[in-house]
């Protein structure tokens, strides 16, 4: 028994004697592991900054622009001449469901459908009659409202005319956006079962908003439109219902930046 309880004491005497190199060693371990974390963390820290600014081109030649807008206006000016996939149109129209072939609601959603198609690439030639050179379909839908109405969607995209303009030379310069509405003072409405007159409002509309660009260009220096919208609202009772037609317009200008 004595030769145990001396053990036991030699025992204990080497664990309290190993327990300070024992944290001496753990202090040491953490601060490698703390070195090689930050050894390993600290150049994605650095890059950050470069993660986040998807704002700015990649070939610098805005890179000390100000972008506010996360990315689609500055996009739209990087890629003035060419497609982007956030300038973008989005159209709707409110059509008679009478004027799709087919028996059953099924089968005339299925013609409004495939119709969808046809009425972007219509679309788009009236882009290129007004503020477009290029334009091209994105998607296209359609659906039935109430069985008798048919709601079709599309998204193009396009390439503006003409070139963008002059930028000041600054050290600081923000891409701001000027956003328009277009609509019509009182109640127009036009019918369902006629979509020419529809067709000429939005004409219209696109005609305003190359003139808009126009004057932005005219007096800031540059201006390019980024994203453009048609709403069009079926309004009356079912069986006697118009739409309404609206529109809006967003475009970007390139300016110095205010201390």
């Amino acid at each position: 028994m004595v030769k145990i309880a001396k053990w036991l004491a030699v025992l204990a005497i080497s664990i309290v004697l190993a327990i300070p190199a024992y944290m001496i060693l753990i202090n040491f371990a953490g601060i490698g592991l703390n070195a090689a974390l930050s050894s390993y963390f600290a150049p994605r820290m650095r890059q950050e900054p470069a993660r986040q600014a998807k704002d700015t081109p990649a070939d610098g030649k805005y890179q000390n622009v100000y972008n506010p807008k996360r990315g689609y206006a500055l996009s739209s000016i990087e890629h003035f001449k060419e497609f982007d996939r956030l300038r973008v149109a989005s159209i709707q129209l409110v059509l008679d469901a009478g004027l799709f072939q087919g028996s059953t609601a099924s089968s005339k959603k299925s013609a409004a459908r495939i119709a969808a198609l046809e009425f972007a690439r219509d679309e788009c030639q009236e882009f290129l009659k007004t503020f477009a050179e290029k334009c091209r379909v994105s998607d296209t839908s359609a659906d039935l409202w109430t069985g008798k109405t048919a709601m079709i969607r599309f998204s193009l995209q396009f390439v503006q005319k003409g070139d963008f303009g002059t930028v000041a030379k600054s050290e600081k310069l923000i891409a701001n956006t000027i956003s328009f509405r277009y609509q019509d003072d009182g109640d127009v409405r036009f019918s369902l079962t006629d979509p020419e007159p529809a067709r000429k409002k939005r004409a219209e509309i696109y005609q305003a908003i190359y003139k808009d660009c126009a004057a932005i260009k005219e007096q800031y220096g540059n201006c390019s439109i980024y994203t453009v919208s048609i709403q069009s609202d079926p309004v009356g009772k079912e069986g006697q219902q118009s739409a309404r037609v609206s529109g809006s317009s967003s475009q970007a200008v390139i300016q110095p930046m205010e201390d």
